[in-house]
């Protein structure tokens, strides 16, 4: 993502917070992140600009819903910006 205006950032469990922080301030617009520490930061950090956060991406979300991160997505779906691509993935594929 080298040469255009994009900005990114990646917020998870056990990474530095304060790195995080520092991103998030500054706003970025492609978020890869886990439920529970974007829940967090968007509960805690202040001066977090998601306004122009155009895409979401949650890896391992089959997980996520089985865990019980279920009500966390729904706050974080609430708190975003309306207009953005939100995009689950999972590596793995279920028998149903």
């Amino acid at each position: 993502m080298r040469h255009h205006s994009q900005t990114h950032g990646l917020v998870m469990g056990g990474a530095n917070r304060r790195t995080e922080t520092e991103k998030l301030v500054k706003g970025v617009n492609l978020l890869v992140t886990t439920p529970g520490r974007l829940l967090d930061h968007l509960q805690n950090t202040k001066g977090f600009v998601y306004r122009n956060l155009a895409c979401l991406v949650v890896d391992e979300a089959d997980r996520i819903l089985e865990i019980g991160f279920e009500e966390e997505m729904r706050q974080i779906i609430k708190i975003l910006p309306k207009e953005r691509q939100t995009m689950l993935f999972s590596a793995t594929q279920t028998s149903n």
